[in-house]
């Protein structure tokens, strides 16, 4: 079966799909993440329909190319890169299905689930990384093919990595709420400083979790 058009705008995705690690899901936005460039959404939710729970493949075509404004997952080491105008990323293989977005109710979440049991990485994040910001043309056909693997990502372990900009990044976390471990510079005398100065990439030491 040929590809099929279902749906046009800028590629984007939850915050959960990051934290979790899970990176399942994806959706089509109407701006880009810094909130200057607007399109207008388009889904064809009666084609995308027929698809649901079946084997297809994705595939998405870079229609307008701009410089993603995510910084990129810490704990992967995947930054984004951005693709030209024309350029085809398979997203992948995979079952699809939908789910409503949890902060926007009228966003349709797109899912694309693998065809083993694990819980996290269904979709390479690489590719999510090169799609992000773009504005894209999705494409979706059945197939026989194997379902796409597991990445060969390696996660460090659950805990905060600094942005290097006073913001940081979690992952897989028990508790939205943390209690951590500023960082001491002394200055002799006694005296010293206490900051949350801490350098692109360093783990921040996290003492206690609250819980949910």
């Amino acid at each position: 079966m040929a590809l099929k058009k279902i749906g046009y705008g800028i590629f984007s995705w939850s915050v959960d799909e990051r934290r979790t690690n899970r990176y399942g899901s994806f959706h089509l936005a109407n701006e880009s993440f810094s909130g200057n460039d607007h399109v207008t959404v388009e889904l064809n939710r009666k084609a995308l329909d027929q698809f649901l729970r079946k084997r297809v493949r994705l595939v998405c075509e870079v229609v307008e190319s701009r410089a993603s404004g995510h910084i990129g997952d810490m704990f992967l080491g995947v930054k984004p890169s951005q693709p030209p105008v024309g350029e085809k990323v398979e997203v992948g293989v995979g079952l699809l299905d939908i789910e409503l977005c949890e902060w926007e109710k009228t966003i349709t979440e797109i899912l694309l689930r693998p065809g083993d049991a694990r819980n996290e990485l269904w979709i390479d994040p690489r590719k999510l990384y090169r799609l992000h910001d773009q504005t894209v043309g999705l494409y979706v056909e059945l197939t026989d093919d194997d379902f796409s693997p597991k990445t060969d990502l390696t996660t460090q372990a659950p805990g905060m990595i600094s942005n290097g900009d006073g913001s940081f990044q979690v992952k897989q976390l028990k508790s939205d709420s943390v209690k951590i471990l500023p960082k001491v510079e002394r200055m002799g005398g006694g005296m010293f400083i206490l900051s949350n100065d801490h350098k692109e990439g360093e783990r921040i030491e996290i003492i206690e979790e609250f819980k949910k």
